[in-house]
C-alpha cells in the first residue's frame, strides 16, 4: 500500500532487501563519492516503510512499486483551529498581489497543496506569507533556521497585522516546546529547525504531534534552499493542510546536492516574481589584490580534492595580512567609506581574521566596529547590526538578514557557487534614493581565485546596474 497525506507519502512493508529499494534509494539520496557512502536520503525508514515528502512526484514513486495500491488519506492532517487577525498594510504593488492571488488559489486545490514562492530579497515574501495565513484564518508555523531570523519574522508580524506579542510564540529549545505544548494557545509559532530536528532524533512520531497539539494548519519553511534534510524530515513524518516554500535562491549550491532538490521540489508549484520584482540598483565593484604567494605557498594551498578556501583563508590571515589589511585601508581611503557615513558591511572568510580585522580597526580609526558572528550570544547579535562598520562571515550573512540602512558590502570571501553570490549581495537590499555598492575582492596571486571570481563576474552581469574593475 502507498499512502499519499498532504506532505508525505508513505510505501508501506517494503522489502529492503529488494531491487526496487536499491533503485529508489539511489535516485533520493546522496552518495558521497570520497567516504564511499550515502549522506542521506530524501525519505526515512521506520521499521520496512518508507516516509518521502509528498512533494516528491507520486508517480515517481509508485513506478518503483507498481503492485502496490494507492490511498489518499488527507484526514492525517492535523487538525486546525480558526487563527483570526488583521493586516494594518495592503499590498504594495503589484508583485505582491500577483504573489498572494497565487497562494491563495490553493483553496480550490484538493491534490496539492503545497506552493513555492520565489521572490527577489526586498521583494516582499514575509508580507505576502503573513496576508496569505491572515486571508486562510489557520493557526500557523514558519521554520527557519537562526533564532535572528525568528525574532525578525516576529517584528514583522507585529509591524504589519494587528497582533500582539502573546500571540506569537518562538520554539527555540526543547524546554519552549515542552512549554507550547501544555499551553498550546499561541496563533503563530516561529520554530528553528536545530530545535525540531532535535525532536525528531528523540522520536520520530513527535513532530506529528507536536503539529496536532499546536494545532497548525499552514507551515511554512522560510530560506527553503537551506535545511534541506530536515525539510525532508518535517514533511516525511507529519501532515499539515497548506504548506509554503519560501526562497529568493530556489536552488542548491552544490551540484549534487541541486539535483536531488530538484527530484523533490521540481513538481511544486512555483511563483518566480525575481525577474518583475525590482529595477537593477547594485553597483559592482570587481576589486584585485594579489597577495603574492610563492610556489610552496599555492602549492599548500592545494588539497587531494583541489582548491582549499580554509587554508587559502589561514594564508591570508597570517603570512599575507599585511597586503590584506593594506587593501582595506585602500578601500576606506578610494571610496571615502568613513567619511561618507554609510554604513558598511565587510565579509571575511574566519572568525580569527574577523576579530584580528576588528582589533586593527578600532585602533586605527578609533571607531567602534561590530562583529555579527555565531560566537555573539543571540540577542547580542542585533546590538552589533546597528554599529556603522560590522564584521561578518558569508555562513551566517548569506541568508535573510535585514540590516536597516547597509548600503556598502565589501566581500573578501572566494567561492564559486552563484547562490551564494545571489545571497550575499542580496543583504544590500533595494531603497529608493539609497546607493548600493557591492565590492568584491578577489585574489588575483591564485588562478583558482581568478576561476571563482569569474564565475561571481557572470552573475554581477546580470544582476548589477553598472560593474566597475579596478586593481
Amino acid at each position: 500500500m502507498i499512502e499519499v497525506g498532504r506532505n508525505s507519502i508513505i510505501v508501506r512493508n517494503v522489502d529492503l532487501k529488494s531491487e526496487a529499494f536499491r533503485k529508489i534509494k539511489n535516485r533520493f539520496s546522496l552518495y558521497n563519492k570520497i567516504q564511499f557512502k550515502f549522506d542521506f536520503s530524501a525519505f526515512t525508514i521506520i521499521n520496512k516503510d518508507l516516509y518521502f515528502p509528498a512533494s516528491i512526484s507520486l508517480i515517481s514513486i509508485k513506478g518503483y512499486f507498481p503492485e502496490k495500491q494507492i490511498i489518499e488519506n488527507y484526514k492525517s492532517s492535523a487538525k486546525t483551529q480558526q487563527c483570526l487577525f488583521n493586516m494594518i498594510y495592503p499590498p504594495r504593488d503589484d508583485l505582491q498581489k500577483k504573489a498572494l492571488v497565487f497562494l491563495l488559489k490553493l483553496k480550490k486545490d484538493n491534490k496539492n497543496r503545497q506552493r513555492f514562492l520565489s521572490l527577489g530579497t526586498g521583494s516582499g515574501k514575509t508580507f505576502v506569507s503573513i496576508s496569505f495565513i491572515s486571508a486562510m484564518k489557520k493557526n500557523a508555523m514558519i521554520i527557519v533556521d537562526t533564532l535572528s531570523l525568528a525574532f525578525q519574522w516576529k517584528r514583522e508580524f507585529l509591524k504589519h497585522t494587528d497582533l500582539k506579542k502573546e500571540d506569537i510564540r518562538i520554539l527555540s529549545g526543547k524546554e519552549t516546546i515542552e512549554k507550547e505544548k501544555e499551553k498550546h494557545d499561541g496563533k503563530i509559532y516561529i520554530a528553528i529547525h536545530r530545535t525540531l530536528g532535535n525532536l525528531i532524533s528523540e522520536n520520530k512520531n513527535s513532530i506529528n504531534s507536536l503539529m496536532n497539539k499546536l494545532k497548525i494548519g499552514i507551515r511554512i519553511f522560510d530560506e527553503s534552499h537551506v535545511e534541506f534534510k530536515n525539510i525532508c524530515l518535517i514533511n516525511s513524518l507529519s501532515n499539515v493542510e497548506y504548506t509554503l516554500y519560501l526562497t529568493a535562491t530556489p536552488n542548491r549550491s552544490n551540484f549534487n546536492d541541486d539535483n536531488l532538490y530538484g527530484k523533490v521540489f521540481g513538481k511544486v508549484p512555483y511563483f518566480n516574481g525575481k525577474e518583475d520584482a525590482i529595477p537593477k540598483y547594485h553597483t559592482v565593484v570587481l576589486y584585485k589584490i594579489n597577495s603574492q604567494p610563492d610556489l610552496n605557498t599555492k602549492l599548500g594551498i592545494k588539497t587531494r580534492y583541489g582548491f582549499s578556501s580554509a587554508r587559502w583563508a589561514r594564508y591570508l590571515e597570517n603570512d599575507a595580512y599585511e597586503i590584506f589589511f593594506s587593501s582595506v585601508e585602500q578601500l576606506i581611503e578610494k571610496f571615502s567609506l568613513l567619511k561618507r557615513n554609510k554604513k558598511i558591511a565587510i565579509v571575511l572568510p574566519t572568525i580569527s581574521l574577523i576579530k584580528k580585522l576588528k582589533l586593527d580597526l578600532e585602533e586605527l580609526y578609533k571607531i567602534d566596529v561590530g562583529i555579527f558572528i555565531g560566537e555573539i550570544k543571540k540577542d547580542k547579535r542585533i546590538e552589533e547590526l546597528k554599529k556603522s562598520v560590522i564584521l561578518t562571515n558569508a555562513s551566517i550573512f548569506d541568508k535573510a538578514i535585514d540590516v536597516t540602512d547597509l548600503e556598502i558590502l565589501i566581500n573578501y570571501t572566494s567561492f564559486a557557487s552563484v547562490v551564494k553570490t545571489e545571497q550575499i549581495i542580496g543583504r544590500l537590499r533595494y531603497t529608493k534614493g539609497q546607493s548600493a555598492i557591492f565590492i568584491d575582492v578577489t585574489d588575483y596571486g591564485f588562478n583558482e581565485c581568478i576561476k571563482q571570481s569569474k564565475i561571481r563576474k557572470r552573475f554581477y552581469k546580470k544582476k548589477a546596474k553598472k560593474i566597475i574593475e579596478i586593481e
